[in-house]
This record gives structure tokens, sequence and C-alpha cells, in this order.
């Protein structure tokens, strides 16, 4: 299985899982491009929270985690905050999760400072802990699957 199939199965199953954690949740967008300061990026998935009133976008990334990758998704945050996120409506909400090799690292990044509404998400979105065990348990299976599948097409070749 290549990289890109893993990050597009990862992404399936993590906007499934996110879909069916929240009932609150919609899908804005995946692969969402994003264009700052001349330079463009894209946003794994872009969803809006009915009840927080909020975007909430996800960046996935495969290998070690770095510190680059949270101010990345901080200058996604701050362009949809000022193209994207209505005038009653909350700053957006990001989320990383980093597979990497031995490890899975998720990190909760926020714009805003207002207490009861970084407490409201975290009562309403999944907690760091249920992601990375996620994250952990799904990469384990797509690696499973990948490697019957390519037991499988052996044997049939062989």
């Amino acid at each position: 299985m290549t990289e890109y199939e893993l990050e597009q199965t990862l992404l399936d199953r993590l906007q499934r899982f996110m879909l069916d954690f929240s009932g609150e949740l919609y899908l804005r967008a995946r692969q969402l491009c994003v264009a700052w300061n001349g330079e463009g990026d894209s946003l794994d998935l872009l969803f809006f929270h009915r009840n927080l009133r909020c975007l909430i976008a996800i960046d996935v990334k495969l290998g070690e985690f770095l510190p680059e990758h949270l101010r990345q998704l901080h200058t996604h945050l701050n362009h949809l905050a000022e193209y994207a996120v209505d005038a009653d409506e909350n700053p957006p909400v990001g989320i990383l999760l980093c597979a990497e090799q031995e490890e899975e690292v998720v990190r909760l990044v926020m714009l805003s400072n207002d207490d009861g509404f970084i407490s409201r998400c975290q009562l309403e979105l999944p907690r760091a802990s249920q992601l990375r065990q996620w994250l952990h348990d799904e990469r384990r299976r797509i690696m499973e699957c990948g490697r019957s599948a390519a037991v499988a097409s052996k044997i049939a070749l062989g």
C-alpha cells in the first residue's frame, strides 16, 4: 500500500468516525486548497459543527510530528477565520493527527481564548486520547489489510 493510499484510507475512515461521533458535524470539504500569502496547501478535512457554531479543520500527517505542522494548521485556522467564518460563528478549531512510526500524536489548536467555548469544545469533540487510540487502531488495521492483500496477490501470481 502506498503512502497516498494509506492517507486516503485513513481520511475515509476518519471522516466516518467524526460523522458517527457527533450528529452535529457536517462535512464541508475534503482536501481543501488553502492559499495564504501566495503559498498553497491543502487541509485534509473541514467540518462545520452546528452546536459549537464553528469550523473544525483536521490535518493528518504521516510520519514524525514536527512543530511546523502546528504552525501550518494555525495558519490554516487564521485563513479560515478571516475568509470563511461568518460573523455569528465562533473561531475555527483545528485537530492535528500525526501517525509516527511508533506512536500517534494528536493536538488540538484553538484561536479562541474563551473558557466557555473551550469547555464546550471539550464536551462536543472527541478527546485527544480517543483520537490517538482511533488512529493507532485504524493504522494497524489498514497495515494488516495491506499485508493480507500483498500475500493474496503473491499467492495468486505464484
